[in-house]
């Protein structure tokens, strides 16, 4: 694959609760300096950036959904389910995963909490009639799948199966920003799990997988962070597993990565994802900025820690299909499926937390 032009870059956005819906127009652009708050019925807290006051491309509209209430904390991540109904996770172990159904008219009809044991989602995914979540619950951190068995609508104590555990990669890390990551259902119809590079590869996984033989493979002394960040964590780094959906068998497909948080497959069932950069490495040689990866089968995307990290012209590591800085990936998304103007149909969207801003990436072959 080429390297793809970044063609839409979308600018600054304040105090914006930003979610990504595809089927619903949702982009968000740059906001004006004098942008009026805008609260819904029944929320408290600091609202969101009224949608009116964003500037979006011709074909584009922005309809704020719901601002989170000071009780359901700060929202990480979300997923919709078989009826079309979002399932939000927040952010705090003390806050219960939140279900918001939607009218036909796509404005907020009900929220409720699910009571399931599991908390603070990193990654949520609809699939196999039941639901994926890499997140903290009763058997420690790791994916669970909640299966609605005896059809009450709820997930029940009972309803909540765990699948595999993700550790931490040193005594400190593995359960916050560089810890357990997203779930997609790929289009062959197995769980993909994203973990970032403060995680253990799990045991109990295939010798045979695609991703093996990792090491540093460094010939020069390395310079660990100065900070102290990421010292003595070594390769893979951040990877991806599948697994199918009784989450029997698992594989080890890549790695490489500092700290993607999400991926996604397009149409053509090709995988990509927006990694993140070490934001104090920059102006170092050694310095790697946020980049989006098209993510094969057993690649390498060069991750080292410290001034290991390798440089992409590497014949056994793979070059980003696009770089674009500094900032902080979070979401991605394709268009595939949604009701976007033609031409960005094909495009992923890359979220950026530490400027609030969206892209829209448009990649050529």
């Amino acid at each position: 694959m080429k390297k793809s032009k970044l063609l839409v870059s979308v600018g600054r956005i304040f105090s914006i609760t930003c979610m990504i819906v595809v089927g619903v127009s949702v982009i968000a652009a740059e906001a004006k300096p004098k942008a009026k708050n805008a609260r819904k019925p029944g929320t408290s807290g600091t609202p969101a950036t009224a949608a009116e006051t964003l500037t979006v491309p011709p074909g584009f509209k922005v309809e704020l959904l719901r601002s989170a209430a000071t009780n359901e904390g700060s929202w990480i991540s979300m997923a919709i389910d078989s009826k079309g109904r979002l399932i939000v996770s927040p952010q705090q172990d003390q806050r219960p995963l939140l279900r918001i159904t939607l009218t036909k008219a796509g404005k907020v009809d009900k929220v409720e909490t699910i009571p399931a044991p599991v908390k603070q989602a990193m990654g949520m995914c609809w699939a196999h009639d039941s639901l994926y979540v890499n997140s903290h619950g009763p058997n420690g951190t790791g994916l669970y799948r909640l299966i609605d068995s005896n059809k009450n609508d709820q997930f029940d104590t009972n309803e909540v199966h765990f699948l595999k555990k993700m550790s931490a990669d040193g005594p400190k890390n593995g359960e916050g920003e560089h810890g357990y990551h997203a779930v997609v259902a790929g289009p062959d119809g197995m769980i993909y799990v994203m973990n970032g590079n403060h995680t253990k590869v799990p045991e109990g996984v295939s010798t045979n997988s695609p991703f093996q033989n990792y090491q540093e493979d460094l010939m020069l002394p390395r310079q660990w962070d100065g900070n102290g960040h990421a010292t003595g964590i070594l390769a893979p780094g951040g990877y991806v597993l599948r697994t199918d959906a009784e989450g029997k068998n698992w594989e080890l497909v890549l790695g490489g990565f500092r700290n993607s948080y999400d991926f996604d497959f397009n149409a053509k069932g090709e995988m990509f994802t927006y990694d993140s950069d070490m934001e104090w490495d920059w102006g170092m040689p050694w310095y790697c900025p946020t980049r989006v990866s098209h993510n094969v089968t057993g690649g390498d995307y060069g991750w080292r820690s410290g001034a290991g990290r390798w440089p992409e012209y590497y014949a056994d590591s793979l070059p980003a299909a696009v770089d674009i800085g500094l900032g902080c990936p979070t979401g991605v998304k394709f268009g595939t499926k949604s009701n976007f103007p033609k031409k960005y149909q094909q495009a992923l969207y890359a979220m950026d937390w530490t400027y609030g801003r969206l892209f829209a990436v448009h990649l050529r072959e």
